[in-house]
């Protein structure tokens, strides 16, 4: 049964060749030869190698078998063939014929580490097509690569189709995977990718910190297109549910679309929303009262300095010295 719920199939990932064995043993063989740039004295220092050498032929599967550490991309399989090769020809087939005695997952968890290490995409991707192609799910690690791959590769659909495995994984999305998202669908201004973006992380209960960088992005594109609706509606949902800001400059993103906008009721509605999730910065009190001073806003701008005044800042004249930010 736990075999057949990690079994999954989605229409965008194929195969591109049936014969998957001969094929996957070329690309592993020229991945070989990509990685061949390591110094062949590397291999003196391999622990492993002098194991291979020193064991019968008969015990080369048994000790790869405790030696093998998956996702190891680093490890310096080039100058280890290299060594085999001249002091153990025999030795060094039998340790290229057989990963085939992995388990496919593994065996080709480790192929598409290897591969996007090398930037032979290509190649990845056609392992990662014929894992799928078997019925076998990703593991975490195999669905983080391909995702930080796609991201490199900016390409969305991929991207998109990666992420529908994260709820059945129940898999964390560190901060940093899910900026590289986010900041891509944010360059390609894609508004509808945020939103469903959104909804997979959580779905798959990833932490808050990781929902604020989606909203706040999310945000962001909303504000810097004035459209204001929209933005009360995402801070309104953020903060509903118990998230909020975590920069400035996302906050400050904001303000500047409501002055472009001369919507100032509707900028005070906003800082009074915020003002339980979020402490104002002194950027964002300068921003304020360049804007408040810019509209002519002098009642507003004196109201500001006895804000700033009671959370501590030292002060300047608020109503000479600012400089516009954004606006």
């Amino acid at each position: 049964m736990a075999a057949a719920r990690s079994r999954v199939s989605l229409p965008i990932f194929r195969a591109k060749n049936s014969s998957l064995i001969t094929d996957s043993w070329r690309r592993f063989a020229r991945l070989f030869v990509i990685q061949n740039h390591e110094s062949s004295s590397a291999s003196a220092d391999i622990p492993l190698l002098q194991k291979l050498l020193k064991a019968p032929v008969s015990r080369i599967k048994s000790t790869l078998d405790s030696e093998f550490s998956y996702g190891s991309a680093d490890f310096p399989w080039a100058a280890l063939l290299s060594s085999l090769n001249t002091s153990a020809p025999q030795k060094a087939n039998l340790l290229k014929r057989p990963l085939d005695f992995l388990p496919m997952l593994k065996r080709h968890g480790f192929l598409i580490q290897c591969c996007i290490r090398s930037k032979t995409f290509e190649d990845a991707q056609i392992y990662f097509d014929e894992m799928i192609l078997a019925g076998l799910m990703p593991n975490e690690t195999i669905f983080q690569n391909m995702l930080i791959m796609y991201c490199q590769q900016r390409n969305c659909n991929r991207v998109k189709e990666i992420l529908k495995f994260l709820p059945n994984g129940k898999w964390r999305m560190d901060r940093k995977m899910a900026k590289q998202v986010a900041n891509l669908y944010f360059e390609l201004g894609l508004v509808e990718e945020l939103e469903e973006l959104l909804v997979i992380l959580s779905e798959s209960d990833q932490t808050s910190e990781v929902l604020s960088l989606v909203y706040c992005s999310m945000i962001r594109l909303y504000a810097d297109k004035d459209r204001l609706d929209d933005v009360e509606y995402s801070v309104g949902r953020m903060l509903k549910h118990g998230i909020s800001f975590s920069c400035e400059d996302d906050v400050e993103k904001v303000i500047c679309s409501y002055f472009r906008k001369e919507a100032y009721d509707r900028l005070d509605l906003f800082l009074e929303c915020i003002r339980n999730f979020y402490e104002l910065k002194r950027s964002t009190y300068d921003l304020l009262g360049a804007g408040y001073r810019r509209a002519g806003l002098l009642e507003k701008l004196d109201m500001l300095v006895n804000e700033m005044k009671l959370a501590g800042f030292a002060m300047c004249s608020l109503r000479g010295c600012i400089r516009v930010k954004g606006l």
